[in-house]
Protein backbone atom coordinates (compact mmCIF):
# COMPACT_ATOMS: atom_id res chain seq x y z
CA UNK A 1 0.00 0.00 0.00
CA UNK A 2 1.18 3.73 -0.85
CA UNK A 3 2.12 5.60 2.36
CA UNK A 4 0.08 9.01 3.16
CA UNK A 5 3.07 10.73 1.37
CA UNK A 6 2.69 8.91 -1.89
CA UNK A 7 -1.08 9.01 -1.31
CA UNK A 8 -1.03 13.05 -0.96
CA UNK A 9 1.88 13.37 -4.07
CA UNK A 10 -0.97 11.15 -6.30
CA UNK A 11 -4.44 13.29 -5.07
CA UNK A 12 -2.33 16.45 -5.89
CA UNK A 13 -1.04 14.66 -9.19
CA UNK A 14 -4.60 14.11 -10.14
CA UNK A 15 -6.03 16.85 -9.11
CA UNK A 16 -4.03 19.08 -11.14
CA UNK A 17 -4.61 16.59 -14.11
CA UNK A 18 -8.09 16.89 -13.49
CA UNK A 19 -7.25 21.07 -13.79
CA UNK A 20 -5.95 20.42 -16.65
CA UNK A 21 -9.27 19.01 -18.51
CA UNK A 22 -8.00 15.10 -17.74
CA UNK A 23 -6.18 14.51 -20.92
CA UNK A 24 -5.36 10.14 -21.05
CA UNK A 25 -2.74 8.64 -23.93
CA UNK A 26 -3.87 5.03 -23.81
CA UNK A 27 -2.19 2.39 -24.44
CA UNK A 28 -2.87 2.52 -28.02
CA UNK A 29 -1.70 6.05 -28.25
CA UNK A 30 -4.85 7.24 -28.68
CA UNK A 31 -4.81 11.07 -26.51
CA UNK A 32 -8.52 11.82 -25.74
CA UNK A 33 -10.10 14.18 -24.41
CA UNK A 34 -7.93 17.59 -25.45
CA UNK A 35 -6.36 19.05 -22.67
CA UNK A 36 -6.02 22.86 -21.62
CA UNK A 37 -2.38 23.86 -23.14
CA UNK A 38 0.49 25.71 -21.48
CA UNK A 39 -0.22 28.64 -23.18
CA UNK A 40 -3.73 28.91 -22.45
CA UNK A 41 -5.13 31.44 -19.36
CA UNK A 42 -5.75 30.44 -16.42
CA UNK A 43 -3.14 27.49 -17.13
CA UNK A 44 -0.64 29.42 -18.00
CA UNK A 45 -0.21 31.11 -14.85
CA UNK A 46 -0.68 27.77 -12.98
CA UNK A 47 2.42 26.48 -13.86
CA UNK A 48 4.11 29.65 -12.64
CA UNK A 49 3.24 28.06 -9.43
CA UNK A 50 5.38 24.77 -10.61
CA UNK A 51 8.04 26.94 -10.84
CA UNK A 52 7.87 28.41 -7.79
CA UNK A 53 8.61 25.07 -6.03
CA UNK A 54 11.84 25.27 -7.84
CA UNK A 55 12.58 29.18 -7.37
CA UNK A 56 10.29 31.17 -5.31
CA UNK A 57 10.93 34.08 -7.25
CA UNK A 58 10.57 32.17 -10.72
CA UNK A 59 8.28 34.35 -13.38
CA UNK A 60 8.22 31.25 -15.85
CA UNK A 61 4.60 30.72 -16.98
CA UNK A 62 4.05 28.26 -19.47
CA UNK A 63 3.89 30.77 -21.81
CA UNK A 64 8.02 30.19 -21.86
CA UNK A 65 7.44 27.27 -24.15
CA UNK A 66 10.91 26.32 -25.26
CA UNK A 67 11.68 26.10 -21.29
CA UNK A 68 10.21 22.25 -20.52
CA UNK A 69 8.04 22.41 -17.16
CA UNK A 70 7.98 18.50 -16.73
CA UNK A 71 10.52 18.69 -14.19
CA UNK A 72 9.03 21.71 -12.06
CA UNK A 73 5.37 20.02 -12.14
CA UNK A 74 7.17 17.19 -10.32
CA UNK A 75 8.66 19.14 -7.98
CA UNK A 76 5.77 20.91 -7.40
CA UNK A 77 3.79 17.89 -6.52
CA UNK A 78 6.10 16.09 -4.10
CA UNK A 79 7.07 19.31 -2.20
CA UNK A 80 2.88 20.20 -1.79
CA UNK A 81 3.06 16.79 -0.41
CA UNK A 82 5.44 17.41 1.82
CA UNK A 83 2.55 19.50 4.26
CA UNK A 84 4.88 21.69 5.60
CA UNK A 85 7.30 19.35 6.69
CA UNK A 86 11.01 19.34 5.96
CA UNK A 87 11.38 19.21 2.28
CA UNK A 88 12.60 15.99 1.50
CA UNK A 89 12.68 16.02 -2.35
CA UNK A 90 15.46 17.55 -3.90
CA UNK A 91 13.56 20.37 -6.29
CA UNK A 92 15.47 21.03 -9.92
CA UNK A 93 14.41 22.50 -13.07
CA UNK A 94 15.61 19.47 -14.73
CA UNK A 95 14.98 15.76 -13.83
CA UNK A 96 18.66 14.32 -14.40
CA UNK A 97 19.17 16.48 -10.93
CA UNK A 98 17.14 14.52 -9.16
CA UNK A 99 17.59 10.87 -11.00
CA UNK A 100 21.21 11.48 -10.10
CA UNK A 101 20.68 12.29 -6.70
CA UNK A 102 18.22 9.50 -6.04
CA UNK A 103 20.60 7.12 -8.01
CA UNK A 104 23.37 7.95 -5.58
CA UNK A 105 21.31 7.23 -2.37
CA UNK A 106 21.12 3.94 -3.70
CA UNK A 107 24.75 3.17 -5.12
CA UNK A 108 26.53 4.77 -1.30
CA UNK A 109 23.48 3.62 0.56
CA UNK A 110 22.85 7.45 2.05
CA UNK A 111 21.47 6.90 5.75
CA UNK A 112 18.30 8.48 5.94
CA UNK A 113 17.56 8.89 1.87
CA UNK A 114 13.90 9.14 1.44
CA UNK A 115 14.16 8.46 -2.32
CA UNK A 116 16.22 5.50 -3.93
CA UNK A 117 16.31 5.28 -7.64
CA UNK A 118 16.47 1.90 -8.90
CA UNK A 119 17.13 0.15 -12.09
CA UNK A 120 14.33 -0.98 -13.88
CA UNK A 121 14.32 -4.65 -13.38
CA UNK A 122 15.16 -4.39 -9.53
CA UNK A 123 11.95 -2.35 -9.39
CA UNK A 124 8.21 -3.59 -9.07
CA UNK A 125 6.56 -0.37 -10.33
CA UNK A 126 4.13 0.59 -7.44
CA UNK A 127 1.97 4.31 -7.28
CA UNK A 128 4.16 6.96 -5.56
CA UNK A 129 7.06 5.86 -7.85
CA UNK A 130 8.71 8.64 -9.83
CA UNK A 131 9.71 6.97 -13.24
CA UNK A 132 12.37 8.80 -15.70
CA UNK A 133 13.27 8.18 -19.11
CA UNK A 134 15.33 9.57 -21.78
CA UNK A 135 14.27 12.35 -23.93
CA UNK A 136 15.72 13.94 -26.89
CA UNK A 137 17.19 17.39 -26.82
CA UNK A 138 19.53 19.43 -29.07
CA UNK A 139 22.55 17.86 -28.28
CA UNK A 140 22.70 14.99 -30.67
CA UNK A 141 25.94 13.47 -29.15
CA UNK A 142 23.63 11.47 -26.71
CA UNK A 143 21.40 8.93 -28.22
CA UNK A 144 20.08 7.25 -25.19
CA UNK A 145 20.63 7.08 -21.52
CA UNK A 146 21.18 3.94 -19.31
CA UNK A 147 21.08 3.58 -15.09
CA UNK A 148 24.38 2.90 -14.81
CA UNK A 149 25.65 5.63 -17.61
CA UNK A 150 22.78 8.07 -15.32
CA UNK A 151 24.78 7.31 -12.13
CA UNK A 152 28.17 8.89 -13.30
CA UNK A 153 27.34 11.20 -16.49
CA UNK A 154 28.29 14.79 -16.64
CA UNK A 155 26.60 15.98 -19.56
CA UNK A 156 23.59 17.59 -19.43
CA UNK A 157 20.89 14.88 -21.55
CA UNK A 158 17.04 15.33 -21.71
CA UNK A 159 14.95 13.55 -19.58
CA UNK A 160 11.21 13.54 -18.24
CA UNK A 161 9.41 11.79 -15.44
CA UNK A 162 6.17 10.66 -14.51
CA UNK A 163 4.33 10.22 -11.08
CA UNK A 164 2.87 6.33 -11.16
CA UNK A 165 -0.73 6.97 -9.84
CA UNK A 166 -2.27 3.52 -10.48
CA UNK A 167 -0.84 -0.03 -11.25
CA UNK A 168 -3.79 -2.20 -12.04
CA UNK A 169 -2.87 -5.70 -13.43
CA UNK A 170 0.12 -4.86 -15.85
CA UNK A 171 -1.23 -1.48 -16.72
CA UNK A 172 0.54 1.54 -15.08
CA UNK A 173 -1.22 4.99 -15.25
CA UNK A 174 1.29 7.89 -14.18
CA UNK A 175 0.62 11.72 -14.06
CA UNK A 176 2.96 14.61 -16.09
CA UNK A 177 3.51 17.79 -16.94
CA UNK A 178 4.45 19.10 -20.21
CA UNK A 179 2.91 16.13 -21.91
CA UNK A 180 1.49 17.55 -25.31
CA UNK A 181 1.59 20.74 -24.08
CA UNK A 182 -0.64 19.87 -20.94
CA UNK A 183 -0.82 17.59 -17.64
CA UNK A 184 -1.47 14.35 -19.04
CA UNK A 185 -2.43 10.81 -17.83
CA UNK A 186 -0.36 7.79 -19.68
CA UNK A 187 -1.11 4.53 -19.64
CA UNK A 188 1.73 2.02 -19.71
CA UNK A 189 2.38 -1.79 -20.03
CA UNK A 190 4.43 -3.31 -17.61
CA UNK A 191 6.27 -6.53 -17.49
CA UNK A 192 4.54 -9.90 -16.50
CA UNK A 193 6.78 -9.40 -12.96
CA UNK A 194 5.66 -6.09 -12.47
CA UNK A 195 8.32 -4.33 -13.40
CA UNK A 196 8.78 -1.72 -16.49
CA UNK A 197 10.29 -1.98 -19.67
CA UNK A 198 12.85 0.03 -20.42
CA UNK A 199 15.87 0.82 -22.64
CA UNK A 200 19.00 3.50 -23.53
CA UNK A 201 15.75 5.55 -25.68
CA UNK A 202 13.40 4.81 -23.11
CA UNK A 203 12.44 4.17 -19.30
CA UNK A 204 15.62 3.29 -17.78
CA UNK A 205 14.90 4.67 -13.32
CA UNK A 206 12.28 4.11 -10.90
CA UNK A 207 12.77 6.28 -7.80
CA UNK A 208 11.27 4.47 -4.63
CA UNK A 209 9.79 7.38 -1.82
CA UNK A 210 10.53 6.14 1.60
CA UNK A 211 8.44 8.37 3.38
Amino acid sequence: MPSAYCNRAIAIATQEWQRFGGQVRALNGHLAPDGHEETEEPFSTTINSYWRAVNPSSSLTGKDVNVPWSAAFISYVMTQADQGTPKAFRVARAHRSYIRWAIDNRLNAVPGARFIGWPLPLRVIEPGDIIGKFRENDDDSIEGMTYDEAAVTTKSYGAHCDLVVAVNGQVADVIGGNVSDSVTKTQLRLNLDGTLPGSPTSWFVAIQALL
